[in-house]
């Protein structure tokens, strides 16, 4: 055995269990937007070295859940209107583009798989387990870019999806409670688009279904005009 090799590998092991509680917190709304992230205190709390959580910094500010100020130190990515316009735009264009490609691909258990994610979303949002419902929303729209067989669009939704689940779970915490149904049928509106087979049909739904989320947010960002664009 190579006892550096080994070293090495529990070393980037314990960075990357750090770096998977941290995120998952950032995403629960634990650790929440504009919170100062101090290494010796996460450390601690944690019951680990100052290095895993260093490394795990450095792995979620390139994500950009965390945000690093010259002088100032680390801090979770505050979700602004900036951002959430930024993000969308990206996603929107991403999206179709990913539905566009997947469509010859999807399979019938394909479209009962995209109907379990919407249903389990459905009652996580009821239940107010907002992490999970972030979780099977990203795998809802994750099956269209796995379906596209475009590695690289692949790879870009994997690199946005951590600020989509930031903006979603950060609005779920504190906007108004969503009306019964209302998840499962926004999601499935999109599913049946994709049954149609027309390419119109399926831009449009994906488009209301991004615009429907912008909306929400941005009257949540209104409401707190402490937050600076």
């Amino acid at each position: 055995m190579n006892r550096n090799t080994d070293v090495k590998s529990v070393a980037k092991s314990r960075s990357e269990g750090v770096t998977d509680l941290l995120r998952e917190s950032i995403i629960r709304g634990d650790l929440q937007p504009g919170e100062r992230l101090v290494e010796a205190r996460l450390a601690d709390e944690l019951g680990v070295s100052t290095t895993p959580v260093r490394a795990a910094l450095s792995q979620l500010t390139s994500e950009g859940l965390v945000q690093v100020y010259p002088y100032k130190g680390s801090y979770v990515t505050e979700v602004t209107p900036k951002l959430v316009a930024e993000v969308l735009s990206v996603r929107k264009r991403l999206e179709c583009f990913a539905a566009e490609l997947a469509l010859p691909h999807l399979s019938k258990e394909d479209f009962a798989l995209l109907s379990e994610y919407a249903e389990s979303m459905e009652a996580c949002v009821q239940e107010q387990r907002t992490y999970e419902a972030v979780e099977y929303d990203s795998l809802f729209h994750g099956l269209l870019y796995r379906r596209s067989g475009h590695d690289l669009l692949l790879e870009l939704f994997f690199g946005l999806q951590p600020r989509i689940q930031l903006m979603q779970s950060y609005g779920r915490l504190f906007a108004r409670p969503t009306p019964a149904g209302q998840t499962r049928a926004n999601h499935m509106a999109i599913v049946a688009a994709l049954q149609s087979g027309d390419s119109d049909t399926i831009q449009r739904a994906i488009e209301e279904h991004i615009d429907h989320g912008h909306t929400l947010m941005e009257e949540y960002l209104n409401a707190h005009p402490g937050v600076e664009s």
